[in-house]
């Protein structure tokens, strides 16, 4: 029996011949899904009542606003009325991605962040 130093790592670092030569993607980030829910939106767009059903969104426009600054997307939006589930009508913004420079650029930011999480790309090749 050895005496383990302290520091060590906990688990032997060769590799297991047993298991898989890959890693395994790890989840997609909330600004993945995002953009990806937009995408597939189209020329439909989303709004917060679409995208909270999707994936849990309670901030989309916040979302929206990290693109335009961070990424420089040409995101649109229009206001909609919708009636709630009391009855009532609300005010909902519907964001679409507006021009095909954008598109092609939340396509290159979703494969770079599926990247960078181990997973393939969805748009270009691996």
């Amino acid at each position: 029996m050895s005496i383990k130093k302290r520091g060590a790592p906990a688990t032997d670092s060769t590799p297991n011949p047993k298991q898989p030569n890959h890693i395994k993607p790890k989840p997609a980030t909330k600004q993945e899904t995002c953009l990806l829910a937009l995408l597939n939106a189209g020329t439909n767009g989303l709004n917060t009542l679409e995208a909270n059903g999707l994936y849990g969104e309670t901030a989309l426009h916040s979302m929206i606003s990290m693109f335009r600054n961070h990424h420089k997307l040409i995101i649109g939006g229009e206001r909609e009325t919708v009636t709630c589930r009391v009855g009532t009508p609300t005010q909902f913004v519907r964001y679409r991605l507006s021009d095909e420079a954008s598109i092609k650029t939340a396509k290159k930011l979703i494969d770079t962040w599926r990247k960078q999480r181990n997973a393939t790309p969805l748009f270009s090749k691996a």
